[in-house]
């Protein structure tokens, strides 16, 4: 059992961990200044895009994004950016001809300037979701795994006491040092419930307005 002290000093760091992790601060600290760099860039038309030619474009927006969009601004090099520009796509780039970097590559050959911005946008998108979970793993490692293992027991207390109108019963029954190991997991899981009623909620409100 906490005393009153203990109790202050857990719910803060909760209410804080619950803070940084709320959707509206990622997508004011993450989403937006990417999305705004992203929109500030501009694109050239070209009569062809070669392979070369794709590759640098790609390039030039991932240095513009890097340097303009992130919390912590990056400046790399034109190779440095068009090597990263090929990860990213390798690593989540989509479309009707497959997936990856030579899909991305393939859907520019049709030489439509909308088609060009369409991979740049979806190159933007990629850069946010590997963004978001740098922050999450940031947000989780520094506010809760470099705490003790009584203080993470006394935080899934909390959070049991707490978030105890919407656990499961065998959860809310648990021994806290059952879960002291899997506070991260505990965290998100809440996160990406209180998220998806909130997107639910907004979907369910713009269908009533329109």
């Amino acid at each position: 059992m906490m005393n009153s002290n203990e109790e202050v000093g857990v719910e803060k760091i909760l209410d804080k961990v619950f803070k940084l992790l709320d959707d509206e601060t990622i997508q004011r600290t993450i989403d937006l200044p990417i999305r705004e760099a992203a929109a500030g860039f501009e694109i050239y038309k070209f009569e062809s895009i070669t392979y070369n030619r794709f590759i640098k474009e790609a390039g030039k927006f991932i240095q513009h994004v890097y340097l303009n969009g992130l919390v912590t601004k990056q400046k790399l090099t034109q190779k440095q950016a068009e090597a990263e520009a090929i990860a990213v796509l390798e690593l989540g780039y989509q479309s009707a001809y497959g997936k990856g970097f030579y899909a991305a590559y393939l859907d520019s050959q049709n030489n439509n300037h909308d088609d060009l911005e369409f991979i740049l946008n979806q190159i933007s998108e990629i850069i946010i979701q590997g963004t978001r979970k740098l922050y999450v793993h940031w947000v989780i490692t520094t506010q809760i795994q470099s705490l003790d293992w009584q203080s993470k027991c006394r935080i899934v207390e909390a959070f049991q006491r707490l978030q105890s109108s919407i656990l499961p019963q065998k959860l809310k029954s648990c021994p806290p040092a059952m879960f002291a190991d899997h506070l991260p997991d505990l965290i998100n899981v809440l996160i990406t419930a209180d998220n998806a009623i909130i997107n639910l909620m907004t979907t369910d409100i713009a269908n009533h307005n329109f």
